[in-house]
């Protein structure tokens, strides 16, 4: 598997892109929080993980700041063929695989993506173990986990997988002359070991025994251990009490002097009691060496002489076996002149059926080439659609539903703020007397005119006064300050999409929703039409119209079931001789497989039998051997004694 780009959107906080990676080597550098470990857990989860279920390792990759769910898609190559990876997790979650001609969605595309993966479906219950991961453990490794053993993580397939490779490998290097050596030095290294009946040699057994009193030296060190640990904790709680308890020290001091005399003593005799004990299994080894050394000549004896008596059957075996062979090479050269004659009369069969076939092939070709001139037509006409929306799109302001709600928040805000200095504001009503002039404006006699006061005023009265009017600041300073913030407020969102007013990004984003809808439904009817694009129908058009090409000159009208039939009969005929050619051959085979298996069984016998007999001149003669046995009995007799004495002088003195 070649991975080529690697996704993901809302990723515990992370959004985007890695690839396309090179087939060899891809190095990914980065800081601390950076994403590498975050794109690697998105690598697993769209390999191993089901979209399915809501458990809480799936929810721990949900973004604090977005509600959007987590997205992955992989791009990939699997033996040449490119395959494309979505997974969502938790709300809305799906799965679609495409890649081959074909798009699978849901459980059937989780299913094919662990063959491709050689993985096998989890538990369900949590995270994906690694021995649902195939093969993948050795090549996916978590940061942390580099030290940590992977063959108890690889399940039983891909153990096998791993020891067929390693089998074919050691099978190959065993026919070469280094592995020729290599199985030559193996065989010499069984031989120092064991027998030719496959028992133990004495080599062998008395590496065992020496293991076995290791093991008890050790025991009995780590108990040595132990009392001198427990010791050492009594001695320090005896000092502890040394002022208060120094005559019941004294006391232990010569309790302690007597134990130590006793334990000299006692070590002395476990000391003489394990020499005695390695002298006893030395006699019982020496004893057995010569028990089987004995065995073994009796045993190769009677062994000899059967080989006699099986090597002359079996010669007289391989003589019927040769003759039989001849008799089925004559009847072999006759079926396969009968074959010849009947693929001929096939062959010729064949060529005809194949011109039917291409006749038929180029009226199928034909229909599709209607077809698909029709599908591309519609297409064209849609993907026209697209590209006229999504240039009307890209010539509007992009307004979205958010920003349209803010906006209308901060024109609410402005209405808020003017509202409540409207409310904290003074009316003056001036009536007037006779004709006069206010600030420039006149008035006539008899009329009012109204003046809001929001601050600081002062009114001119032409040629009577002027009349300045000073109401507490702070809190018409407080009113207007926000309403100017709220106001400035607006105007920089408005500026900063180029709008003049909330009700033009209003009708702004209407516009840019409904081209949006109209590109999507656009977009559905093509996947409707048809579910490969446009680009891989008009290939596959020049496909069909270069074997139309390549077809030219073909009659369309020749009989295919004809030509089937005269083929078939043609081919059950041959068969029919290759069946008893076949049988034959088998017949040929099976004598000269039972002719090979008995000459070798006759050589092997023949070395086998030279092999025991220069074993058997090697060996110590009958009665040395017997006369050694009982040496080595009568031995091992007085080690025993030596070593039980040994054991009662140790008991006595306490033991262990």
């Amino acid at each position: 598997m070649h991975l080529v780009e690697l996704e993901v959107e809302h990723w515990r906080g992370l959004s985007g892109k890695l690839g396309p990676f090179s087939p060899t080597l891809n190095l990914i550098c980065g800081p601390n929080e950076s994403g590498k470990s975050r794109f690697f857990q998105a690598l697993r989860f769209a390999l191993f993980e089901s979209h399915k279920g809501t458990a809480q390792h799936k929810k721990d990759l949900q973004s604090w700041t977005s509600p959007e769910s987590p997205v992955v898609r992989l791009g990939f190559e699997v033996d040449g063929t490119r395959y494309t990876l979505a997974k969502r997790y938790l709300k809305g979650a799906y799965a679609e695989l495409s890649g081959g001609g074909k798009t699978l969605q849901g459980a059937a595309a989780e299913q094919r993506l662990l063959q491709l993966t050689g993985g096998r479906e989890g538990s369900g219950r949590g995270e994906a173990a690694e021995d649902a991961m195939g093969i993948w453990p050795l090549l996916m490794v978590a940061q942390g986990d580099s030290r940590r053993p992977v063959s108890a993580a690889l399940n039983g397939d891909s153990q096998a997988r791993l020891q067929d490779l390693l089998a074919d490998e050691i099978g190959t290097a065993a026919i070469s002359a280094t592995g020729k050596k290599l199985l030559e030095l193996a065989r010499l290294e069984r031989d120092r070991y064991f027998t030719p009946t496959g028992q133990e040699k004495p080599v062998l057994r008395q590496a065992r025994a020496r293991y076995e009193q290791a093991r008890d030296d050790l025991r009995q060190a780590q108990e040595h251990y132990a009392k001198q640990a427990s010791t050492a904790v009594e001695l320090a709680e005896l000092r502890r009490q040394l002022t208060d308890l120094a005559v019941r020290l004294d006391q232990a001091r010569k309790e302690a002097m007597a134990a130590a005399q006793k334990a000299n003593a006692a070590r002395e005799a476990r000391s003489e009691r394990d020499g005695r004990r390695s002298d006893r299994d030395l006699a019982a080894s020496r004893k057995d060496n010569a028990d089987t050394l004995l065995a073994n000549r009796k045993v190769l004896e009677a062994e000899l002489a059967q080989m006699d008596a099986g090597l002359q059957s079996r010669r007289a075996s391989l003589r019927e076996l040769a003759a039989h062979e001849r008799e089925l090479e004559v009847e072999l050269e006759q079926q396969d002149l009968a074959a010849q004659q009947a693929l001929d009369t096939r062959d010729s069969a064949g060529a005809h059926f194949k011109l039917a076939q291409k006749s038929a092939q180029l009226g199928q070709i034909n229909a599709q080439i209607l077809a698909l001139g029709a599908s591309i037509q519609s297409l064209q006409a849609n993907e026209s659609c697209i590209t006229e929306r999504r240039a009307r799109r890209a010539r509007s302001v992009e307004v979205s539903a958010n920003k349209l709600a803010c906006l209308r928040e901060l024109e609410q805000a402005c209405k808020v703020s003017k509202a409540q200095l409207d409310g904290a504001a003074m009316r003056i009503a001036i009536t007037a007397q006779q004709a006069l002039n206010i600030d420039g404006q006149a008035l006539d006699a008899g009329r009012e005119r109204e003046i809001l006061v929001t601050g600081r005023e002062q009114i001119t009265l032409d040629g009577i006064a002027t009349i300045d009017i000073r109401p507490q600041q702070g809190s018409f300073d407080e009113l207007r300050a926000r309403l100017d913030a709220a106001q400035q407020r607006l105007k920089d969102e408005l500026d900063q999409l180029g709008m003049e007013s909330v009700a033009a990004a209003a009708q702004a984003e209407n516009i840019w929703s409904q081209l949006s809808r109209d590109i999507g439904n656009l977009e559905r009817e093509a996947k409707l039409l048809s579910p490969r694009p446009l680009s891989e129908l008009k290939e596959e058009l020049a496909r069909y119209q270069a074997q139309q090409a390549g077809l030219s000159g073909i009659e369309s009208d020749m009989d295919l079931p004809a030509a089937q039939d005269a083929l078939e009969a043609a081919q059950q005929a041959f068969e029919s001789v290759q069946s008893q050619r076949s049988a034959v051959d088998k017949l040929l085979q099976e004598q000269r497989g039972l002719l090979a298996v008995e000459a070798a069984k006759v050589e092997q016998l023949a070395e086998q039998q030279a092999d025991g007999r220069r074993k058997l001149e090697a060996m110590p003669a009958l009665d040395a051997l017997e006369g050694s046995v009982s040496g080595a009995q009568q031995a091992l007799g007085e080690a025993q004694l030596s070593l039980d004495a040994a054991i009662r002088r140790f008991e006595a003195l306490g033991g262990e």
